[in-house]
């Protein structure tokens, strides 16, 4: 009975370290798309058209 209680506490520790650490990914992804996506091409484009009618 007590090496069943024993097993049990350390299952339910590991699934805690897992839960948690699932968490943090999942926070980490959240922020990540909290943030503005900034696509580097497009900015290249953008930068471009700007100096061609700055030009003309």
């Amino acid at each position: 009975m007590i090496k069943r209680k024993a097993l049990i506490k350390d299952f339910a520790a590991a699934y805690q370290t897992e839960c948690l650490s699932y968490c943090r990914d999942l926070l980490e992804l959240q922020k990540r798309r909290d943030e503005p996506f900034v696509d580097t091409q497009d900015l290249r484009k953008e930068t471009l058209r700007s100096s061609s009618k700055r030009a003309n």
